[in-house]
């Protein structure tokens, strides 16, 4: 009858083992695809965000209103600090260094080089490709710019470079509105 007993508790002993196991595998494999989610989320986020920015500074600046694009890059920094893990704090760095160089660059040209290359890289750091101490040897390249500001004469030269388009446009509102005016008449 001892044995009996013993091999019960012994088979009941084993059976939670297995089910204390099986649950705590199960938690972990569930925390590590939240986090995974809530990274490819991060990503998403920022890469909508870039994707509208350069969709917008590709615009004539009468059709964007003469919104700076950049400050949407800005704004989004906030939103990254909230979800990355302090050992990935320097990805919110790198990502202010970037929109530092962002808004000094003068020609639309480089503007979608620099916002796609911000774009490669979080997709690269998502997919596991690098990870953070990329940032950081990246960030000792081209560190964060103390005291931050637009030199004037960048955005003289950015507005210089819209002076064309800008005319053609409304150039060619004139001839529509020119168009339409025979029409109705």
């Amino acid at each position: 009858m001892n044995a009996a007993v013993i091999a019960t508790s012994s088979a009941a002993t084993l059976a939670a083992l297995v089910a204390i196991t099986l649950f705590i595998t199960g938690e972990i494999r569930r925390s590590r695809t939240a986090k995974k989610e809530a990274r490819r989320q991060l990503v998403v986020r920022v890469l909508d965000v870039v994707d509208d920015v350069i969709t917008l500074q590709l615009k004539p600046p009468l059709l964007r209103g003469f919104r700076s694009p950049d400050v949407d890059v800005a704004l989004m920094l906030q939103r990254i600090l909230l979800d990355l893990d302090k050992s990935e704090l320097s990805i919110s760095t790198w990502v202010w260094a970037q929109t530092q160089r962002l808004t000094l660059t003068e020609t639309k040209h480089d503007y979608v080089l620099r916002a796609s290359r911000m774009q490669g890289q979080l997709v690269s750091w998502h997919r596991g490709d690098i990870d953070v101490s990329w940032f950081d040897e990246d960030l000792a390249r081209e560190p964060v710019i103390d005291k931050f500001s637009i030199p004037k004469t960048t955005a003289w030269k950015r507005a210089a470079r819209n002076i064309p388009e800008t005319t053609v446009l409304m150039a060619g509102i004139a001839l529509a509105g020119l168009g339409l005016r025979r029409l109705l008449r």
